[in-house]
């Protein structure tokens, strides 16, 4: 066996050096493995046999039982990555040798036939060990574990060398103070003597692991040093040159892992798949829905962790604002929060909802992932400060989930000049103005008697005097309508020839009366002639509609059973039913058919008018001087300067401050002119004078919209409608803000080329009925961009380019809104897109 040491330190020493890249080139092959590194200190302690390999043993292998040796001792480790650590040994091991065979003995010389040898060892070493079963599957979970480790370090040795029939010490190495015969024992400088030499470990090992950091291990290593003198005898004499000693040990070890790994979580957070829906994230009305799904690869969450996980999204001046925040924790925890399964993963889905606000356009979303070890129950209501504050703690990463915010569906269009609902002036360029009067006759007569009946009331006189008053006013006259009627008990046929000889009779004397008001000396009337007049009379028939009328107006008692007589009759039977009844009802006769009697006279004449130029300049100069409608009509349709009509509809408001009509208009010109919080205040003015008016509530909800107060918009629309306005395409862009794109498409479907109507289809998704809607609606600055947003979602580029010049060429603004705009995220580095918007 000459040579045998050192061929094996030779060996291992080549072996190392061969191992090391083998298990790089391993380790990266085994990044299949989901599993962290977990850095780790350790410290074990030991006992077992010690078994002396040298010449003063009886054996080639394995010694007698009585020959073995005992000792024991602690290891400090630290294992650093998967599968290579390093530990330091410290042991002190007894050792025996002895040969009592003559025939062995024979073998070599007399000197130490029938000796025996004991000693003692302090050994302290640096090993570098190699975990076998990691190398290509790491596994921290695994129950067994094989390694084997080489190092090199030092020996403490003392020895001493007996006959072994009298016990006679013969000689002795390491040992102050001894002396044999003459002869002083040789001594070391080692701990009381002890000679120190060098000396190289090799071994193996089987773990076990018992507990969570408990390791019960079972080793075996041969410690070779650079000596011959462990049985004292000297070296090249005998067949084993390098004396060495084989130590077989049962131990355990406590594993200084954290409670949790947080460092190996930190390093793998990378490994967390985290997407958010939809990313870039988009507005609905005045909120962002945001929804991250997830997933924890398997061998990553830490069993005894938990990790608070916090949505947050930074704008682009760096504020922050902070999402609802959700836990996780580990398999060994309790508590609140969601459980992650360490050796299959585990799937999550995160959803909240914040408020929008208009710096959130420009803005990252992040995942801020902090993990701890709780010494308690986790409680999901911890805040990150609380956590810090009484855990372990570590911020093991964070990720940029979602860039930016869409903000398209406010991109409403609300177009006060559209929209808005001024009052008409309801003023008439050409008015007619009707005066009447009645003539009554005796039954079944057509003879003109004013002092008959009630030909002599007052009332009737009344009206005679005021359609002369009328007719000498000088107004022009339009014409002269007489209409004859006869009271139905009589037969259809007379009546209608009846009626026809009152209303001749009834013409001839207004034709009369006429002349002599033109002949008249001080005449003011404004015809010289009657040729001029335009005369016509007809006869009517029997007055069937005035009979049931007055009948039902009458506080007669059985009213209802001759209204049901007379309406169930045979028409041609109906006069003499009607004959019936006056004998039973005489109030009939009396006072019910004598007024339907009669020719009625009615002069129609035209109503003088200012000019329009009198009218705009009056609205001006002496806005007193015209009435209401005059007034309103000079805004209304005698200029087309805004702020002439605001003059106009001011001085009105000076000369009549009820005219509710001038305050709504003059709001409805300050909406067109950009005057929005003006506008609101002639609204509320004109809805305080007269409440209620669908136009200026219907105007008050449009000052809402484009102020953003949307809810207050929705109220006043709502109670417009419930006026009886239309507000359908009102109600129909609020219901796009929020969110609910087939609504708001039902509510304006006849809007047809309409910018709204085209927004709400795209952002349902409907692409190509939006491009037909917006391609045919009106051009403009806006729709021109929304084009470009639809050419974006289409992935139609030249759409897009196309649509997106002519919006920056009509407003330069959407230069700088199409630079950060979200909806053309893909294209921000496209050259093309970039000279576009510089």
């Amino acid at each position: 066996m000459k040579g045998f040491y050192k061929k094996v330190s030779s060996l291992a020493i080549l072996g190392l050096v061969m191992i090391i890249p083998f298990t790089l080139m391993a380790q990266e092959k085994g990044t299949k493995s989901k599993a962290n590194l977990e850095k780790y200190w350790y410290f074990g302690i030991n006992g077992g046999a010690n078994l002396l390999h040298a010449d003063i043993t009886e054996y080639d292998i394995a010694p007698q039982k009585d020959s073995w040796g005992f000792g024991g001792g602690a290891i400090l480790g630290w294992q650093f990555s998967k599968w290579f650590g390093v530990r330091g040994e410290l042991y002190y091991l007894t050792y025996t040798g002895q040969v009592r065979s003559s025939t062995y003995g024979k073998k070599w010389n007399n000197d130490i036939w029938k000796t025996k040898t004991e000693g003692n060892t302090i050994d302290g070493a640096i090993d570098f060990v190699f975990q076998i079963d990691d190398i290509f599957n790491y596994d921290p979970d695994r129950k067994w574990g094989i390694y084997v480790w080489t190092g090199i370090g030092s020996t403490q040795y003392q020895t001493k060398w007996y006959d072994y029939d009298t016990d006679v010490l013969l000689r002795s190495r390491g040992y102050e103070d001894i002396t044999i015969g003459n002869r002083e024992q040789p001594t070391g400088n080692g701990i009381g003597g002890r000679f120190f030499i060098g000396m190289i470990p090799i071994g193996g090992g089987i773990k076990y692991s018992i507990a969570e950091n408990i390791d019960l291990k079972i080793e075996t290593s041969f410690r070779m040093g650079d000596t011959d003198g462990l049985d004292t005898k000297p070296r090249k004499t005998v067949a084993i040159v390098q004396d060495h000693y084989n130590y077989n040990s049962i131990g355990v070890s406590y594993n200084f892992k954290e409670s949790g790994n947080l460092n190996s979580m930190k390093k793998e957070f990378n490994t967390i798949i985290i997407k958010t829906s939809p990313d870039p994230l988009e507005t609905v009305g005045d909120e962002i829905a945001i929804k991250i799904s997830g997933s924890f690869p398997e061998k990553y969450f830490t069993k005894k962790a938990a990790m608070l996980f916090e949505p947050v999204l930074v704008t682009a001046t760096g504020d922050t604002i902070k999402c609802k925040s959700t836990t996780f924790r580990g398999q060994s925890t309790e508590g609140d929060g969601m459980i992650v399964d360490y050796k299959v993963g585990t799937s999550f889905e995160y959803e909240d909802v914040i408020t929008y606000t208009p710096e959130m356009s420009i803005s990252e979303l992040f995942v801020i992932a902090t993990a701890y070890i709780p010494k308690d129950p986790v409680d999901a209501n911890k805040d990150l400060s609380e956590i810090t504050t009484n855990y372990k703690s570590l911020r093991v990463g964070e990720k940029k989930v979602a860039d930016g915010v869409i903000t398209t569906c406010k991109d409403i269009l609300t177009n006060p000049v559209a929209n808005a609902e001024p009052t008409p002036s309801l003023y008439e360029k050409q008015t007619i103005v009707t005066e009447a009067y009645h003539i009554f006759f005796p039954v079944n007569l057509a003879n003109l008697n004013f002092r008959f009946g009630l030909n002599k009331a007052d009332v009737t006189k009344d009206e005679m005097v005021a359609v002369s008053d009328f007719v000498k006013k000088g107004w022009s006259i339009k014409d002269v309508t007489i209409n004859g009627w006869a009271s139905p008990e009589g037969e259809e046929t007379f009546n209608e020839g009846l009626s026809e000889k009152r209303a001749n009779k009834a013409l001839s004397y207004m034709k009369r009366k006429m002349r002599g008001y033109a002949k008249s000396k001080k005449s003011t009337v404004a015809y010289k002639t009657i040729d001029s007049i335009n005369f016509s009379s007809k006869g009517n028939g029997p007055d069937w509609n005035g009979f049931m009328k007055a009948v039902k107006g009458s506080e007669m008692k059985d009213k209802n059973i001759i209204l049901n007589i007379v309406n169930s009759s045979d028409p041609a039977k109906r006069e003499q039913e009607i004959r019936n009844m006056i004998l039973v009802y005489p109030e009939l006769g009396e006072e019910i058919l004598p007024p339907l009697r009669r020719a009625e006279v009615a002069v129609n004449c035209f109503e003088p008018k200012k000019s329009d130029a009198d009218i705009s300049l009056l609205a001006t100069t002496d806005p007193a001087e015209l009435d209401e409608k005059e007034i309103l009509y000079a805004a209304a349709e005698l200029t087309d300067n805004l702020d002439a009509k605001l003059k106009i509809l001011k001085n009105a408001i000076s000369v009549y401050p009820k005219l509710w009509q001038a305050y709504n208009n003059a709001g409805c010109i300050e909406m067109e002119k950009g005057n929005i919080a003006n506008a609101k205040v002639f609204l509320e003015d004109a809805n305080k004078i007269s409440p209620d008016q669908g136009v200026v509530i219907n105007n008050l909800g449009i000052v809402a919209a484009i102020q953003k107060d949307y809810e207050t918009a929705a109220q006043y629309f709502t109670k417009a409608k419930s006026l009886g306005l239309d507000q359908n395409y009102n109600l129909g862009t609020l219901a796009i803000r929020d969110g609910k794109y087939d609504e708001a498409i039902a509510l304006m479907g006849n809007a047809k080329c309409d910018y709204n109507l085209g927004l709400a289809q795209m952002l349902k998704g409907e692409t190509a009925a939006a491009k037909a809607t917006l391609d045919c609606a009106p051009n403009n600055a806006q729709t021109y961009y929304l084009r470009s947003v639809l050419g974006a979602r289409m992935d139609d580029t030249a759409y897009l380019y196309k649509n997106l010049i002519e919006s920056i060429k009509l407003d330069t603004e959407f230069a700088r809104k199409a630079s950060s705009d979200r909806e053309f995220m893909k294209y921000f580095n496209e050259p093309d897109f970039i000279t576009i918007v510089k």
